[in-house]
């Protein structure tokens, strides 16, 4: 989930991320689990991912250009 608020994800992880949560969702018994699993699904599918072309590094870097540390969201920027 870190590297979904740092908006870090490759499209694999995404992808992985996506099948990890619906299988949560489909198999929950707990309804706090079912909930949680739920909210974060819907939160995880409205994420844009970054564009293909710009690797993890160059996200990185102009972050840190913009004055923003690496390791803070870039929501907080």
């Amino acid at each position: 989930m870190k590297q979904v608020l740092d908006n870090d994800l490759d499209p694999f992880e995404h992808r992985e991320l996506l099948t990890e949560l619906k299988l949560v969702v489909a198999t929950a018994t707990d309804p706090n689990e079912l909930r949680l699993a739920e909210s974060l699904l819907a939160f995880v599918q409205s994420r844009d991912l970054p564009h293909g072309d710009q690797t993890k590094q160059d996200r990185r870097i102009s972050r840190k250009d913009a004055g923003c540390s690496p390791d803070v969201p870039q929501s907080w920027c």
